[in-house]
């Protein structure tokens, strides 16, 4: 099967695959659609985390019913892989400055790196990360909040800062 992706981390992932299952179509083919299915969980978890498990919901359900998407589920290109790795990334970006934590920091700069090495127009899509710093760190409290505004903000910018030193020492 001739590559036809721009970055690495697909093709490693299609070589990972190919040599624990053998070099058969249908097992790429099994883990695109996993990713595909996947993406609309991690859309309907974004959703649920930014407004409410409804919309989250429909927001996931809309995602499967893009029929680009379901025909390019059976061929090796990288578009479904850069969609999931994207969602993935915004997922757990927020969820790392939401809750903190070295684990959380960690998972959302290894899901940026693999992001980033999936395909070259991902890169400017990337650029959503500081804008969603921005807004963690300039919305309004809570009332579960136990900080200050100003202790929220330093702890979403340092987590800002922690993750994309990580993720360039992994460049």
């Amino acid at each position: 099967i001739q590559a036809w992706m721009d970055l690495p981390a697909v093709p490693f992932f299609d070589g990972l695959i190919f040599k624990v299952f053998g070099e058969s179509r249908i097992y790429l083919q099994v883990f695109t659609a996993v990713l595909f299915g996947m993406t609309a969980v991690v859309t309907y978890l974004t959703g649920k985390e930014l407004w409410d498990e409804e919309t989250g919901f429909y927001g996931g359900l809309l995602l499967l019913g893009i029929p680009y998407l379901v025909f390019t589920t059976s061929l090796t290109i990288v578009e479904v892989h850069t969609m999931f790795f994207l969602m993935l990334t915004i997922f757990l970006f927020m969820r790392a400055l939401e809750t903190g934590g070295i684990g959380r920091m960690i998972a959302a700069t290894c899901a940026i790196f693999v992001a980033f090495f999936c395909k070259y127009s991902i890169w400017p899509m990337l650029s959503i990360l500081p804008v969603i710093s921005a807004v963690f760190a300039f919305r309004n409290p809570t009332h579960t909040s136990t900080l200050s505004h100003e202790g929220r903000d330093r702890k979403v910018w340092l987590t800002t800062l922690y993750v994309f030193l990580l993720f360039l020492i992994l460049v």
